[in-house]
This record gives C-alpha cells, sequence and structure tokens, in this order.
C-alpha cells in the first residue's frame, strides 16, 4: 500500500514539474515571440508608436503567459508547504487588498493569489527547518541504536569465541 501511495505522489509531483516548466515554455515562447516580432517590425522602417501598437497583443499574451508561469509555481510550492505540514504565510483576502507582509500578490490578469518570490522564500526556509529537525531527530535515535547493535555483535563474537 505504501508503495502504491509513493507512486501516486511521485506521479503528481511529475505533473506539477511538468505544469511549471510547461507554463515557463509557454512564457518563454511568448517573449520570443514578441522579440521576433518587434525586430521584424524595425526592419520595415515603422517609427516607435506604430511597433507599439502592433506589439500590443503580444505583450498581453507575454504577461498573461507569466502570469500563468507564477500561478503554478506558487501552488506547486504551496502544495509541497502542505505535504510537509509547513503553515503557509498568512493570507489576505478579497481582490482590493494589499499585503503588508508581501508573500502574496493577486494577479488581476488570471484573478488569483500567488506567493511572491519572499514568500517562496519563506515556505523553502520553512521547509527546510522542517527537514533538518527530521533529520535530526533519525540521527538522536539511529546513533543509539547502531551502539546497541556494535555492542549485541561484540558481545556474540565474544561468546562465540569463548565457547570454542
Amino acid at each position: 500500500m505504501k508503495s502504491l501511495r509513493r507512486k501516486w505522489n511521485d506521479f503528481i509531483r511529475k505533473l506539477i514539474s511538468k505544469d511549471v516548466s510547461c507554463a515557463y515554455f509557454t512564457f518563454n515562447q511568448a517573449v520570443k515571440d514578441m522579440r521576433r516580432e518587434e525586430r521584424r517590425l524595425k526592419d520595415s522602417g515603422l517609427n516607435r508608436e506604430e511597433i507599439d501598437d502592433c506589439i500590443g497583443p503580444f505583450e498581453a499574451e507575454v504577461y498573461f503567459s507569466y502570469s500563468e508561469y507564477k500561478e503554478c509555481r506558487s501552488r506547486k510550492w504551496q502544495q509541497e508547504a502542505i505535504k510537509i505540514s509547513v503553515p503557509l504565510p498568512p493570507h489576505p483576502y478579497g481582490q482590493d487588498v494589499d499585503d503588508p507582509t508581501g508573500y502574496w500578490e493577486f494577479l488581476g490578469s488570471i484573478g488569483v493569489w500567488v506567493l511572491t518570490d519572499k514568500g517562496i522564500h519563506y515556505i523553502r526556509r520553512e521547509i527546510r527547518e522542517v527537514q533538518r529537525s527530521e533529520h535530526e531527530r533519525r540521527l538522536r535515535w539511529t546513533m543509539p541504536l547502531i551502539a546497541v547493535l556494535a555492542l549485541i555483535v561484540s558481545v556474540i563474537s565474544v561468546s562465540s569465541t569463548c565457547l570454542s
């Protein structure tokens, strides 16, 4: 049962990472398309205002792609935090509310609250702390256990040589 759960968690983790990388790829592709179109328009001899008018739809696509990327990245780190039982930073509610902590940002283009870089760093730091404490807890039990096992092996080896 545990291996099935582990496989499922691995599958979900791969989906999340593919989702983030796919959103990042879409964002990069939108930026490349915009730059390519801008170069083409400059070479055709248009002035800056005409170029800006033509580039408008590309800028909107870049902005939307970047918003999707930020939302995927934020969701990934929120799920990682929830999986390890790390508390999320305080979350503001409503669209017109500013976050005084700087951990959250409202993306109006897709209508969701996402973690800022500061919020992601906060979650990563908390995850590292939890993992470090888990590692230290395991070490506290592992070292005495190894000592007891070493004592048992030495007693068995001494008793076997004495009986021979």
